[in-house]
């Protein structure tokens, strides 16, 4: 949740507070709706300029998305829910 007239900090700041997520994570939950955006155009070529993504379908391979997310976020304790919602938003 970006607002008008405030840097990146400032409004990463906001964002925890808003919703409970520190501001680095904010970023790149930032960076992956960004991502998501991308993909909808061409994927192909998406997975051409980012290896990472293509290393992170690698580990992900078999596995229940859903659980490995849930699973990644308590060994964080961060709020899975929080970050869904973030996502959303």
């Amino acid at each position: 949740m970006k607002q008008v007239g405030m840097n990146p900090q400032q409004a990463a700041q906001n964002a925890q507070v808003s919703n409970g997520l520190p501001p680095q994570l904010m970023q790149n939950i930032q960076n992956v709706k960004n991502v998501m955006q991308l993909m909808r155009g061409n994927p192909a070529a998406l997975m051409q300029q980012c290896p990472q993504l293509g290393q992170v379908m690698q580990m992900a391979r078999g596995q229940n998305l859903q659980q490995m997310f849930m699973g990644m976020c308590q060994q964080r304790g961060v709020d899975p829910n929080a970050i869904l919602n973030a996502l959303q938003s």
